[in-house]
């Protein structure tokens, strides 16, 4: 048997088959998720601020639009409340130095554009602590408690706006879009002021020194999303001028900054060279130095990390399946390493040595978990209807694909499982591929995990190559070789599955979106025999016309192709799904955004319009007005949830020969009745 068991004895059991009183998951309790994120710790550790993710429930009548983030306040195990609720969304959480007030960014109903607020710790209204003439992106306080640190969209100038209320909406591609700007805030006075910074570039994500002198600011050479992946370098500008002192020259793309307590030296998450695909490696430098050296490397990603109070850093550690944290000395020795058994980190926040973080499983989403000694005890549970659910096993499941190279991923059996049967499957592959699906809550609209195991499904996520949490030179693997070892292991993933005699071969479905849907559209085409459904998202179809339409062209050419189409043109043909798309013999659902950047709804036009003409295999191509690179409002998710599910029950499950019905008539009934599954 190739399953290896990542959970503890207890975890385990708590997953185990379903009990008298408890359900399968549906569809409907994906509005029900609330996930915590934005963690900031009070300057004293005794309390936590976070944000708390919820989707609009449109089945109960709620207007539809995209998740709320609301603020809230744990102060001890099982004791939080409530601080800002609402049709909104909070970011930037955050304490000011002297720990009175929690500070957010939001956009209220009364707002024309995101600005600062602050409320009292104590209990109280908020209120703006600073609106400006555009919308707030992001902030970071001075230690003196009188000055923030600010970016900002370009304002609009009178001109503009006069014109386009009058219909001249015209919009230059690329060229219009205007890099953000730098700020000083004295909010001290009854009445706070601004003071540009000028500097060259897009600022995004800052830092200030422990003496408030000093600010390390992300900044891109221009604000398209190209640069802001593969060009964007930390500078370190002085506070009061914003004059550059000194650029952290790494190779490749950046992550999360941070100053040292003393403000002498930082850590800083990058990449190992211009081709890496992901920030996973950890590196330390010191100010008024041009050299970094690596404090933590290896065959995992280092995701998140925070510089404590005794000098320690707080490193958050992805590897495989699963998750752990570590404190490391200054120079990158571990100190001590704090494993997560049965849970999945995912980022973290520390303040007077107390560490929080938000960590899931796959029976419940990210809540809340703080230090208590060696251990994370879990301090929040906003997820109360899970107690109702039967939670199918998710596990890691590691195989040996066909060259040798050992391959894993997250494997949910289904629910119930009658001895000895083998079970359809259905493949969810992650986008990136610079990305991995570790072994926590995983079920989502796109990936709906626990519903399908509900269904009788077991579900594997494949961590291929390509995948982080692995090691760069893992990451690596992918490169110059679209759609070859990388989704060979997918086949390979489905052999190792049958050969362990827990899935039935000719009732394999894939999915997945971005890359993901590349995946899927390579397995209804060039890999048809292998699969008896797919479900492409937002994924691409032809390598070619990908290159002309994307947004991110100099990263794909950088991370992935490692080689210009006009360099080879056959070989992007070749590894373009279109060029196989009269072999399929895969029914094909392709759903898309309208207003997709990233992989243009061209794409799959292409998939579509190729298939229809070429192929008998039957196919359906569905668009979401208004969603991009993924879907973000409720209604177009619980839509896609239900098209998704109900395609591969179409073709796996009752092994049908001809499209289902277009219209979701149990859905309409939810929705236009106010009635839940």
């Amino acid at each position: 048997m190739r399953l290896a068991i990542c959970l503890t004895a207890a975890f385990s059991l708590s997953l185990s088959a379903a009990h008298a009183d408890t359900r399968p998951m549906e569809i409907a309790d994906l509005l029900k998720v609330r996930h915590v994120s934005g963690l900031a710790v009070s300057p004293d550790g005794s309390s936590v601020a976070y944000g708390l993710t919820k989707m609009r429930d449109i089945l109960a009548g709620e207007d539809n639009g995209s998740a709320d983030r609301h603020l809230y306040l744990a102060t001890a195990q099982n004791e939080t409340r409530a601080f800002v609720i609402g049709s909104l969304r909070v970011s930037s959480i955050a304490f000011d130095p002297a720990g009175k007030h929690i500070t957010f960014l939001a956009k209220m109903p009364t707002d024309s554009h995101t600005a600062l607020y602050e409320i009292p710790v104590d209990g109280g209204n908020q209120r703006v602590l600073y609106s400006h003439s555009a919308s707030i992106y992001g902030y970071a306080w001075a230690p003196d408690g009188k000055t923030v640190y600010f970016t900002a969209s370009s304002a609009e100038d009178a001109d503009e706006k006069a014109l386009r209320k009058k219909g001249f909406n015209a919009r230059i591609y690329e060229e219009g879009r205007k890099a953000n700007t730098l700020w000083r805030l004295d909010v001290s006075s009854r009445e706070p002021r601004a003071e540009q910074l000028k500097i060259d570039g897009h600022p995004t994500s800052l830092d200030v020194s422990p003496d408030g002198k000093t600010i390390a600011v992300a900044i891109a050479p221009t604000p398209h999303i190209d640069d802001d992946l593969m060009k964007r370098r930390f500078h370190i500008l002085s506070g009061k001028s914003g004059k550059v002192r000194q650029v952290v020259e790494t190779p490749g793309k950046v992550g999360a900054f941070q100053f040292s307590p003393d403000g002498k030296a930082f850590a800083l998450i990058a990449g190992v060279d211009k081709h890496d695909p992901a920030a996973t490696t950890l590196y330390g430098g010191r100010i008024g130095k041009d050299d970094l050296s690596i404090l933590r490397t290896g065959n995992f990603a280092v995701a998140d990390i925070d510089w404590m109070t005794n000098g320690q850093i707080a490193a958050l550690i992805h590897e495989g399946e699963g998750s752990r944290i570590e404190l490391l000395s200054a120079d990158g020795n571990v100190l001590v390493t704090k494993p997560q058994a049965g849970h999945v980190a995912h980022d973290i926040d520390s303040a007077n040595n107390v560490i929080a973080a938000s960590m899931s499983a796959p029976s419940h989403p990210r809540a809340l978990f703080v230090t208590a000694g060696d251990t994370m005890i879990r301090w929040t549970d906003h997820n109360e209807w899970t107690k109702a659910i039967s939670f199918a096993e998710s596990d890691s499941y590691t195989y040996t694909a066909r060259d040798g190279q050992s391959i894993s991923g997250v494997l949910t059996q289904p629910l119930k499982r009658k001895r000895n049967r083998r079970v359809p499957l259905i493949m969810m592959v992650h986008g990136g591929p610079e990305a991995h699906d570790s072994n926590g809550w995983n079920t989502s609209y796109g990936d709906p995990v626990q519903i399908a195991a509900g269904k009788g499904y077991a579900t594997f996520q494949p961590n291929y190559r390509g995948s982080t949490g692995r090691g760069t030179a893992f990451s690596k693997q992918h490169q110059n070789d679209y759609a070859g070892k990388e989704f060979n292991d997918l086949v390979d993933g489905i052999k190792a599955l049958v050969d362990d005699g827990l899935v039935d071969e000719k009732r394999v479905g894939i999915t997945g979106g971005s890359y993901g849907g590349y995946a899927s559209a390579w397995a209804a085409t060039k890999l048809t025999e292998h699969f008896a459904a797919s479900v492409m998202f937002v994924g691409i179809s032809n390598q070619i016309s990908k290159f002309g339409t994307t947004d991110i062209p100099n990263e794909m050419y950088l991370v992935h192709s490692r080689a210009w189409p006009w360099e080879d043109w056959q070989n992007m043909i070749d590894v373009s799904p279109v060029t196989y798309a009269g072999q399929s013999k895969t029914p094909t659902l392709i759903l898309h955004g309208e207003d997709d950047t990233r992989v243009h709804p061209s794409q799959s036009y292409e998939m579509y319009r190729n298939l229809k003409l070429r192929s008998a295999a039957p196919v359906r191509f569905v668009t979401y007005p208004g969603e991009g690179h993924g879907n973000s409002k409720a209604s177009a998710r619980i839509d896609y949830a239900h098209r998704l599910l109900r395609w591969m029950d179409h073709f796996l499950i009752e092994q049908e020969k001809t499209l289902p019905p277009m219209k979701l008539d149990a859905l309409a009934q939810q929705v236009l009745n106010g009635k839940k599954e």
